[in-house]
């Protein structure tokens, strides 16, 4: 520790701080009851070991403001600045300013991909970063709860939830590349990851594979992009029957919470 405070904690850091607090009041991380400002000032805290700016450090702080607390671009200009509000709007996936009603999840997350790290080679490295962190942040929360169960938290299971990691977290690695701190942590999660998810395979059994034949002909869903869903949601299927065929039930169930409708009256699978 060193007498000289880092420039990110001046009067604008501590401004953010008190705003996160505040714009997050009575939200909680899913599936818990630990306040919900806990992710963010991991977020911030990832970014400031990597070196991050004040503008990146407080768009760390900020950066669900918009698609969480219904915070407007336009405010937090005025509060903070152009380069944060754009970095925030960057990191926002869903518009409605609504947590519990957000557009479908699938094409949601492909597109917000695709808009992050399509960016050109000059874009704001902050973007990237502040991204990665809360990527970061999301994965070790989860994976610290040491219990696989926990994926039941998210809307598209272990499968979504390892699809969209793996995926949006290997090309941040890319983007930073192996001098950034944040990227290495980021690697190294993701490993972490894929170890936990394959012990998982190993568990179900062979219902995934059996499941995943039966989807081998099914059609990609519009908006899909360069991705297949169907090897990480039959994973999600299986895992939330811990290890059964999954009923037509159970897909159907699966289908609403990752395309936000109704499985085809067509689609037939020879299930139950």
């Amino acid at each position: 520790m060193t007498d000289t405070p880092h420039a990110a904690f001046g009067p604008r850091y501590a401004s953010a701080l008190a705003d996160a607090a505040m714009w997050h009041h009575g939200q909680v991380r899913k599936g818990s009851d630990i306040p919900y400002v806990s992710h963010v000032l991991s977020v911030s805290a990832f970014l400031l070991e990597d070196g991050a700016d004040e503008d990146e450090a407080i768009a760390g702080l900020l950066h669900d403001s918009i698609e969480d607390a219904n915070v407007t671009v336009s405010e937090l200009v005025a509060r903070y600045g152009q380069r944060v509000a754009d970095i925030v709007a960057a990191c926002t996936d869903d518009w409605s300013g609504d947590p519990h009603h957000k557009s479908a999840w699938w094409p949601r997350k492909v597109q917000h991909i695709a808009h992050v790290t399509g960016a050109a080679a000059d874009a704001d490295l902050g973007i990237a970063r502040v991204t990665a962190a809360d990527k970061l942040a999301n994965l070790r929360s989860t994976l610290d709860a040491g219990d696989p169960g926990v994926f039941s938290r998210f809307k598209a299971g272990i499968g979504g939830f390892t699809w969209y990691q793996q995926t949006f977290g290997g090309l941040l690695v890319q983007r930073l590349g192996s001098e950034s701190l944040l990227s290495r942590r980021l690697s190294m999660a993701l490993r972490e990851l894929g170890e936990l998810v394959s012990m998982e395979r190993t568990r179900l059994g062979g219902a995934v594979g059996e499941l995943g034949a039966k989807f081998a002909e099914v059609a990609v869903p519009e908006g899909s992009g360069p991705y297949s869903p169907w090897p990480w949601f039959v994973l999600d299927a299986v895992h939330r029957t811990g290890g059964a065929m999954p009923t037509t039930d159970v897909i159907a169930t699966c289908w609403q919470s990752w395309f936000g409708a109704s499985m085809p009256d067509g689609l037939s699978l020879g299930l139950r």
